[in-house]
């Protein structure tokens, strides 16, 4: 069955399809070239203008832009940090304050953790459909993300091709293809501002280039009196060899004079740049730079990591509301036994005082201000200290 008989068919005669056999919607689009993309503001701001076109959005070029700002370095060092720290969560599944165990295993899947990798993705890309394998034994086996340059999320519609003015509309018909929507339909994500970093990064790094070839190796400059041609061309090979070859012969009347920058600091301004591009992803990503770039003073590394929790927590609480609403209603559908049950991380559970009011005082110089606060904090730097591949310095031996 074609994308195109796909478009025609009505709803009834998609229904009567075993869901096990059905061939997933993603599998029936026309496959898309890869294009490759000029990272330039210009064209970028052109981009988000098409997305956010009242009449006829598109996304298919700013999804370009997008995957190239996400193959940047600082920007997938920065967004595996957002991940990482969502992924290594431990997590539940209960009723009324109980666990459930053996429902929870149904959970503690590949495809599940791909998922919640797919559903932090929206928050960078905007709005976003996962679509799921095929069903054995009971169970899904796998889930990846829908192609986004095939959607337009403002009207629900599928295109066969990148680009196409109408295609399918899926609004009401998420459980039938297998798939489940995540994020704002009016949303662009965070990248629509880490391109714009980017770019400027990329320039400044051209610009650095481009300099260190023009000012990092001495211009030789040779004065001669010889005006024939031949002797003139025989030097300028010598020139020439210079580079690799590292000699070369003159006449005793030729001067050789190299050409360099009185300025040792040049590379200060592309540096510097590409330096405040780096910061400002960060922010973007997760608040803050301090878990990223060393901190010479331990008081604001700790506020920098205080900023990337409470971004954690955000995204927590971000994550459970689309399991609970989202997932957990389309696995019911399919026959999951996860009716009545609430997922939740269980970093988020208010923890009970341990201390009465009268032990309070006394220990007030020891304890943290909150009492509220557990483990998760030790644990979640140490998940940065793993992605960081550091540990902290121990203090001087006391001898």
């Amino acid at each position: 069955m074609s994308i195109f008989s796909i478009f025609q068919s009505k709803p009834a005669a998609v229904a009567t399809l075993k869901p096990e056999r059905k061939k997933r919607l993603s599998e029936q689009l026309t496959n898309a070239p890869v294009d490759r993309v000029t990272m330039q503001m210009n064209n970028l701001r052109q981009a988000i203008d098409e997305a956010l076109d009242v009449n006829n959005p598109s996304i298919n070029n700013l999804m370009l832009y997008y995957d190239n700002a996400m193959r940047e370095s600082h920007v997938r060092s920065q967004v595996t940090v957002a991940k990482n720290m969502v992924l290594a969560a431990p997590f539940a599944l209960g009723r009324n304050g109980s666990d459930d165990t053996e429902a929870i295993k149904l959970l503690k899947r590949p495809w599940f953790e791909k998922f919640v990798g797919y559903a932090i993705d929206s928050e960078f890309y905007g709005y976003s459909l996962i679509e799921f394998g095929e069903i054995k034994n009971g169970e899904f086996q796998d889930c990846k993300i829908f192609p986004r340059r095939h959607i337009k999320p403002r009207s629900r519609m599928v295109l066969a091709n990148p680009g196409d003015m109408a295609g399918f509309s899926y609004g009401d018909k998420l459980n039938d293809f297998y798939l489940v929507e995540v994020g704002d339909v009016e949303s662009l994500g965070t990248l629509e501002l880490v391109c714009r970093e980017v770019i400027w990064k990329n320039f400044a790094r051209v610009d650095w280039s481009a300099a260190s070839e023009r000012f990092g190796m001495p211009f030789v400059f040779m004065k001669t009196r010889l005006d024939d041609d031949a002797e003139v061309q025989k030097r300028a090979r010598m020139l020439a060899n210079m580079g690799t070859k590292g000699w070369a012969i003159g006449d005793l009347d030729d001067e050789l004079e190299f050409l360099e920058t009185s300025k040792s600091d040049f590379y200060k301004i592309y540096a510097e740049n590409a330096k405040y591009c780096d910061e400002q992803i960060s922010k973007l990503i997760n608040g803050q730079t301090g878990t990223s770039d060393e901190k010479a003073f331990v008081g604001s590394a700790e506020v920098h990591e205080r900023i990337l929790d409470n971004y954690t927590d955000s995204r927590l609480r971000r994550i459970t509301n689309v399991v609970n609403y989202e997932l957990i209603p389309f696995l019911v559908h399919y026959g999951y036994p996860l009716d009545g049950l609430q997922f939740r991380y269980t970093e988020l559970d208010p923890k009970e005082k341990t201390q009465g009011p009268e032990n309070q005082e006394e220990d007030s110089d020891t304890n943290e201000p909150e009492n509220t606060k557990t483990q998760k904090t030790g644990n979640r730097r140490k998940v940065l200290r793993d992605l960081s591949g550091t540990k902290k310095k121990r203090s001087a031996i006391p001898w």
